[in-house]
Parts: C-alpha cells; sequence; structure tokens
C-alpha cells in the first residue's frame, strides 16, 4: 500500500514540473498494477497537517481618510416633545412571615387561653416544632349541682427533615383533658352531702410517637406510623399501633395503587357498669385495598376492592371481610358540572379514644366492637360556576352492622341512698349496638364574595332506619353549619353559626327493670328523653397592631342560649376571651 502512495506522490510531482518545462520523450512503458488487497483505512493512515500556514502579506493597507459635511434642511412640523423624568418603579415592600408565635388571654368563667408554637431551623428544608394549647373553664354551666370545671392540654413536639429524593416528620404528643359529670337527672333530688364526698372527676391522658415518609421518586409513595396509649382516672387504659403504606405503580397512562395497613389496638375496664367483671377488648386488623385508576382529561375512573382480615383476640375469633371500592366522575361541562358516582366499604375500628374524643362523658367501662360498614353508596354532582364560587350535591346510601349508640346508664341512686362512683347517678353514657341504614342528603357551598370576604356552608339531611333499638339514639336529623370569613390588612373575623336538630336518648328510670331499648318490648314513654334542636354562635375577631402584635377576642355561644348538646348535659353560657398574639423568629 505504501508502494502505490510513493507512486501516486511522484506522479503528480512530476506532472506539475512537466507543466513548466519542455516535455522529454516518455520512455515509460504503461503497465497494471493489480491490487490484491482491499484498502481497509485506519486513523494512522490519515494525513496529518502538523503546522499551520503562515500568510505573508504583499503590502500593508493604509487608512484613507475621508471628508464629510452635513447639510441641515429646515422641516416643517407640529411635533413639540414633552418634558418629563423617568418614571421610577416602586417595589412593595416585602411582608415579614413569622415562623411562631405566643397567645395569650383570659375570659369570663375563669378561663385562662394559652397558645403557642415554637419553630427553629436547622437547615433551608429541616426544622424542629413545638405546639401546645391549653385552655380552661369553671362554674361556667347554670344550675349544676356539681363542679363543672374543665381543662385541656394538648402539647406536640416534632422533627421534619426534606430533601430532593423524600419528606419525613416524627412527633411526640402529650394530652391531658379533666372533665365531670356534672350532668345529672333533672327528675331526681340528689341531697348535696352525697354528692360531696363522690368523685365525679375524670382525667383522660394520651401518649403517643407518629411518624410518616413521602417519597419522591419511588414505587412507595408514603409510610405512616403511629404508636399511643390511653388511659384514664379510673385504671381504664388502651394501646393502638397503627402502620400504612401507598404504592403507586404507573402503567402508560393508568396507574395501579395498592394500600396496605396494620392496626392492632388492646385495651381494658376495670369493671363493667353493673357487676365487677372486667372487660377487655383486643382486636388485630389487615387491610389490603388494591385499585386500578384511569386518568383522562374529562374522566376519572377507580375500580378498587377493600379487603380486611380481622381477629378478635380476645375471644379467639377471625373473619375476612371485602368490601367495594368505586369511583367515577366525568366533567360534563368543563368544571361546570362534574356528575359523580361511587361505592365504598369498610371495616372500623371503634376505640375507647375515639368514643371519648366524640362523647366525653361516657362510663369508663364499654363493650368495645368493630363496625361493619357493608357500603357507602353515592351519586351527585358538582363544580365550580366561577372561580369564586364552587358547590357539591351528594345523596348517599350507607348500610352498618353493629353501629354503636350512645345510651344514658341507668342511675344506681335515688339521690339519697349512696352510690361508689361519680359517673353512677344517671350522669354518664354507654354503649348499644345495632344495625343501621341511612339516606343522607348533603349540600355544601363555598363563595368568595371579594379576595377578602368568603362564605362556606355545609347542610346535611338523614333519615335512620334501625333494625332492633326504638331510634337511632344522639343522631341529629339534620345538621348545617354557615362560616364567614373577613381579613383586610389590619382587621380579621371569623363566625360560624351550628344547627343542629332534634335527638332522643334513652334512660331506664332508677328502681326499673333495666331492658333494652328494643323493638320486641313495650316501652314507656318516661324511658325516651328528647333534646330539643340548637343554634350556637361563635365569632373570633382581630386587630393588628404590626406584623408582630395583634389583639383578639373569642366569643361562644353568643346566643347565650342553654341548650343540650347531649342528654343532661347543659351547655356554657356567653364566654368571652380577649387577649394578645405575638409573633417572632427564633
Amino acid at each position: 500500500m505504501r508502494k502505490l502512495l510513493i507512486l501516486v506522490g511522484l506522479f503528480l510531482v512530476t506532472s506539475s514540473l512537466t507543466a513548466q518545462v519542455t516535455k522529454p520523450k516518455d520512455t515509460l512503458k504503461t503497465e497494471t498494477i493489480n491490487v490484491t488487497k482491499s484498502f481497509k483505512p485506519t486513523v494512522s493512515d490519515a494525513y496529518k497537517i502538523h503546522e499551520n500556514p503562515s500568510v505573508q502579506e504583499d503590502k500593508t493597507l493604509l487608512k484613507e481618510s475621508i471628508n464629510y459635511q452635513i447639510q441641515s434642511v429646515p422641516v416643517a412640523s407640529t411635533f413639540t416633545p414633552a418634558k418629563g423624568k423617568a418614571q421610577v418603579l416602586e417595589r412593595p415592600k416585602r411582608e415579614l412571615i413569622y415562623d411562631s408565635f405566643l397567645s395569650v388571654g383570659y375570659g369570663n368563667f375563669s378561663s385562662p387561653f394559652v397558645e403557642s408554637f415554637l419553630k427553629s431551623k436547622i437547615e433551608r428544608e429541616n426544622y424542629l416544632s413545638l405546639h401546645a394549647l391549653y385552655n380552661a373553664s369553671k362554674n361556667a354551666v347554670s344550675d349544676a349541682i356539681i363542679d363543672d370545671e374543665y381543662s385541656n392540654l394538648a402539647v406536640k413536639g416534632g422533627y421534619h427533615f426534606q430533601d430532593n429524593y423524600l419528606k419525613w416528620d416524627t412527633k411526640l404528643r402529650f394530652e391531658n383533658t379533666k372533665i365531670n359529670w356534672y350532668g345529672l337527672p333533672s327528675n331526681i333530688t340528689y341531697n348535696p352531702v352525697l354528692l360531696e364526698n363522690v368523685k365525679t372527676k375524670q382525667l383522660y391522658k394520651t401518649f403517643g410517637v407518629d411518624g410518616n415518609v413521602e417519597f419522591k421518586e419511588f414505587f412507595i409513595k408514603k409510610v405512616t406510623a403511629d404508636l399511643s396509649y390511653f388511659n384514664d382516672d379510673f385504671d381504664s387504659k388502651e394501646t393502638q399501633l397503627y402502620v400504612s403504606t401507598e404504592m403507586d405503580f404507573p402503567i402508560s397512562t393508568e396507574k395501579i395503587a395498592i394500600e396496605a395497613d396494620v392496626d392492632l389496638i388492646k385495651g381494658s375496664f376495670e369493671k363493667e357498669y353493673s357487676s365487677i367483671t372486667d372487660l377487655e377488648h383486643s382486636f388485630l386488623k389487615l387491610g389490603l385495598k388494591p385499585s386500578f385508576q384511569v386518568l383522562r382529561e374529562n374522566f376519572m375512573l377507580n375500580l378498587g376492592v377493600n379487603l380486611f382480615y380481622s381477629f378478635d383476640l380476645e375471644h379467639r375469633k377471625s373473619k375476612l371481610y371485602s368490601y367495594p371500592n368505586v369511583f367515577a366522575s366525568y366533567k360534563v361541562m368543563d368544571n361546570y358540572l362534574i356528575p359523580f358516582i361511587g361505592v365504598i366499604g369498610s371495616l372500623q375500628t371503634n376505640s375507647y379514644k375515639s368514643l371519648v374524643d366524640k362523647n366525653p362523658f361516657v362510663s369508663p367501662n364499654l363493650l368495645i366492637k368493630e363496625t361493619d360498614q357493608t357500603y357507602n353508596a353515592f351519586i351527585g354532582f358538582k363544580g365550580n360556576l366561577s372561580k369564586s364560587f364552587d358547590y357539591q350535591l351528594k345523596a348517599s346510601l350507607i348500610n352498618e352492622k353493629d353501629r354503636a349508640f350512645f345510651i344514658l346508664n341507668q342511675s344506681k341512686t335515688n339521690g339519697f341512698n349512696s352510690f361508689e362512683f361519680g359517673y353512677e347517678a344517671g350522669n354518664s353514657f354507654n354503649l348499644i349496638y345495632d344495625d343501621l341504614k341511612t339516606i343522607e342528603l348533603e349540600v355544601s357551598a363555598n363563595l368568595a364574595i371579594t379576595e377578602n370576604f368568603t362564605l362556606n356552608s355545609i347542610l346535611t339531611f338523614n333519615n335512620y332506619n334501625t333494625d332492633n333499638i326504638l331510634e337511632a339514639f344522639n343522631l341529629p336529623t339534620y345538621k348545617a353549619t354557615v362560616g364567614a370569613s373577613y381579613i383586610a390588612k389590619k382587621w380579621y373575623a371569623n363566625s360560624t353559626i351550628n344547627l343542629v336538630g332534634e335527638t332522643k336518648d334513652y334512660q331506664v328510670p332508677y328502681g326499673f327493670a333495666n331492658i333494652l331499648p328494643s323493638n320486641q318490648f313495650i316501652i314507656a314513654d318516661s324511658y325516651i328523653i328528647k333534646n330539643n334542636a340548637y343554634v350556637d354562635l361563635n365569632v373570633n375577631a382581630g386587630y393588628n397592631f404590626s406584623n408582630r402584635l395583634t389583639a383578639f377576642v373569642k366569643l361562644s355561644n353568643l346566643l347565650n342560649s342553654d341548650y343540650k348538646f347531649v342528654s343532661h348535659y347543659k351547655t356554657q353560657g356567653l364566654q368571652a376571651i380577649a387577649g394578645i398574639t405575638y409573633k417572632f423568629d427564633l
């Protein structure tokens, strides 16, 4: 190959020389060169330029001077420029937002109020937080024969972490709530000396730790864990552990979502209400909720099933439950009208803590069961008629087995004979279970009248049908809430109006046979207690002296009505608390 390149090079040089001199007689003969190897070039075969060519200018170009003149020609014009100055762009002052605050107030009925939130940044997205709330009242209920003192202290501290891959929070919490069973039946005359020697105070304590982790780019989206311990002043105790995880598996434009959870609860009471036998409850619930989701611009479909395997550890029983989890919606008129339909079901775990949250005046001897919500079928429509108005209308049919109802305990005293515990005077609640079917109609709307003034409302109607007991005790047939909020630079005000319909309760009078409120028995009218409907108006307003300092006032039960939110328990009268809030950074 090299010989071939040398020959070609010599040929080109010879040709260039013969173009300038007289060509001598050619003595070379024409021969044919046969290449027996195909050309396979490599990088080393390429010709490389090792030097840049130098350019020599033959002569230097000189700059030529140019002479020119401008001849001004007058032109008639009516334009006269206006004198002015450059416009200065005014930047709005950046509003200072503080991470921490302290609120202190005091009101009638010896009602102190303290709330604080502290936030300390460790790094840019990592911080420590502490929230504390305390409120109390005393001698706030008119005509109360025994002490009606109430107080609540809740403290929660946490650590929060976030980076490009995950976000996680962990919190420690403590809550201490003190109540008194002050709701004595009006049909019994009590000896004051007898009541002075009985402890009517109850103290609930909660200790807990919880945390959650959210992953940003992982098929496991969220993991949640919660461990809590709950007890009272009568040696009742309950421990609950809950762990759940959420997973997503995208498939093209669809998605498979799986939620799995474990719920373990174990509790005990010292004795039953009518005997000295202790009460215990212990449940382990394993849940798996797979679903297939279709998401489109105007359409959403969720096809799933909720599976639960429940172990009643106390009675050594177990059962598998399966429920539908189906939902679909379609945008008929963009966001103006969105019909939806669905049916879901679930196995609900009742706990001593959750029941106390609903009614703190229960006696410390409850029979705890699980509630089987076989289905909750609903249909409705929602939408946004404008940027400032949205609405929803929903109708539901709900079927529940072993639904828990609160009913009054029978009194163990006629007012003069002694009793052992402060909750045995007909002033506490117990549980009764029955199957319940509910037809529910719910209407809600939100309206932003201006940027600073908004309204919201929700109205619910219910029709109940029980299987064995006479009534759906302590469940109202209708509820309505209307709220208004006004926020300006200096002023703010929030108000809520709550309307709750009539409820019915059941209590066996002292000395009568303690029979259940069943359809199988003839129940006297004196056993049924009616609680009238009521209206509750609350207002919270404040004035901002600066970004740091705010004065506030909280008004509760503004109508000063003495309605009963549960049987025998009148609410506090008009309560007013005034105070200040100071904001700061740590």
